[in-house]
């Protein structure tokens, strides 16, 4: 649970945990299913706001038959998503951090880490294209 005191510069949040039940999981997994919002976008640093009948009218996606969880994601594609949607050096290293991680565990294999290699140039010399404007 967040709450809020305050408004504008003064404004302070605070974060309590509270327990969850089954059904709160199944109610918050069911209204997920039934939303038109697209929360895989977070993943990628995309616009999660935009329906997703809106995108596949313009060609961009199609509803998805079932929600996208980060279980669904073999690591490959979630360290990839990550590093590509890095909005700061920060995030970018973290990014890194858990593609080491999934290296030392041996799921992502060499051929896959050259792969990434490339996604990390790009994703580099935009943050730096960025820095720079």
């Amino acid at each position: 649970m967040i709450k809020r005191k305050g408004d504008g510069m003064l404004t302070k949040y605070t974060l309590e945990k509270v327990e969850s039940s089954d059904d709160d999981t199944a109610t918050a997994f069911s209204a997920l299913e039934e939303s038109t919002i697209d929360l895989r976008q977070l993943f990628v640093g995309g616009d999660i706001m935009t329906p997703l009948e809106e995108k596949a009218s313009d060609g961009d996606s199609k509803k998805p038959n079932k929600v996208v969880t980060r279980s669904d994601l073999k690591p490959i594609e979630l360290v990839r998503n990550r590093i590509e949607g890095a909005t700061t050096y920060d995030q970018l290293d973290e990014a890194l951090l858990l593609r080491d991680t999934y290296a030392e565990r041996g799921d992502i294999s060499k051929a896959e880490l050259l792969a990434l290699k490339a996604v990390e140039r790009s994703t580099k010399e935009r943050l730096a294209d960025e820095e720079v404007a």
